[in-house]
């Protein structure tokens, strides 16, 4: 099989995962699933080229891997729910040395595969809330509510990278006709979704965007008006609900942390939100998740947990002095997604961790 051919095979194995795993059905079996293709894929790449480069910092995050592994069976309150979460973040390990070592097969393709995965979540969304039933809540999909107070709703967290990929390709040719649609249509999701994490993602990604492509000046007027709706939606939906008392969990994980120094296991924030010891000030709302990757994994596993944010700042320092322009588009993803991330739990959802991983082993691939 000619490398671009196997190339495209995995890409659509690639796309079918990224479907499932923003479903919210059977997330546990998605990520496992996820686990098993990722080392069929790791192998058949082996076999194809005849070798297996690894990304820069893959000893780092292996160490974090290992760690995190020795933390759930010997430190975690609950072994059960480390290990699942564990299973998910080896599988993004897995999908990061996959697109490193295939960056020239899915450099083509892998942005433009978030367009019409965006495209087909929308029409989930609108589905359910015309024929099936609109108060459902599934907390890791990608196109219903998050919790049962119908206040946010994860589309507007996926749609912040998908309008990413959008703008790059608008400012690249501002007359592709089929692209101010759907410019339109994500403004919408993000409104409804009343996600104040997408928001920021949207934003972080904008600004990100025009100062690595010096498109700031250039363009000053397309990305002002991308960046006043996102504020504009930011300072809507946070009228209606307040940024610090729905943020509580952060002061509770910071004191989890003092008071739990080896960690409670990763998946496990429910114990650190509970503990009378982490109320102050009567900050006492129930969270079971940090909504914060970092502090979630320092959480989890204590000063262990440093070195997943050694990790996480190598790969950002890289990518900030990487100039190769021409990954700029998976590199605005990356830092959109990780916006993300630093405000909301949707590093929990298969598709959106996937999504990050992938888009990181093309931007610093050299293969």
């Amino acid at each position: 099989m000619s490398n671009k051919l196997f190339g495209k095979f995995v890409l659509v194995i690639f796309a079918f995962l990224l479907l499932s795993g923003g479903l919210g059905v059977e997330t546990v079996l998605v990520q496992n699933i996820g686990v098993f293709v990722g080392i069929l894929l790791v192998v058949l790449i082996w076999l194809q080229k005849r070798k297996i480069l690894f990304p820069p910092f893959i000893l780092v995050y292996s160490l974090f891997l290992l760690l995190f592994l020795i933390n759930s069976f010997v430190i975690s309150v609950n072994t059960k729910k480390s290990l699942e979460v564990f299973s998910l973040f080896l599988s993004g390990g897995l999908f990061w040395i996959i697109s490193y070592n295939l960056k020239k097969e899915l450099f083509p393709y892998f942005d433009k595969l978030i367009i019409p995965l965006g495209l087909i979540f929308a029409g989930l969304y609108f589905y359910n809330n015309f024929f099936g039933d609109p108060s459902t809540v599934r907390p890791w999909s990608l196109y219903l509510n998050y919790s049962a107070y119908r206040n946010h709703n994860n589309i507007g967290d996926l749609w912040a990278a998908v309008l990413i990929v959008v703008i790059y390709h608008l400012l690249k040719n501002p007359r592709n006709v089929l692209l101010w649609p759907i410019t339109l249509l994500g403004g919408y999701l993000l409104l409804i979704s009343q996600s104040r994490a997408a928001y920021v993602a949207l934003a972080s990604g904008v600004l990100f965007l025009g100062s690595q492509k010096g498109w700031v000046e250039k363009y000053k007027k397309v990305l002002a008006v991308f960046l006043i709706i996102a504020s504009l939606l930011f300072l809507i939906i946070g009228a209606q609900k307040t940024t610090l008392l729905t943020r509580q969990y952060y002061v509770q994980g910071l004191l989890g942390f003092i008071h739990n120094p080896q960690g409670v296991g990763v998946g496990n924030f429910d114990i650190i939100s509970r503990n009378p010891q982490n109320h102050i000030l009567g900050l006492s709302h129930f969270s079971s998740v940090a909504h914060n990757i970092v502090l979630e994994m320092v959480t989890g596993l204590g000063i262990l947990g440093f070195v997943f944010v050694y990790w996480l700042f190598k790969v950002m320092t890289q990518i900030w002095d990487d100039k190769n322009k021409k990954n700029l588009v998976y590199k605005t993803v990356f830092i959109a997604l990780f916006a993300n991330f630093f405000f909301h739990s949707s590093y929990f959802i298969p598709t959106m961790l996937w999504m990050w991983f992938g888009s990181l082993g093309i931007i610093v691939s050299e293969a």
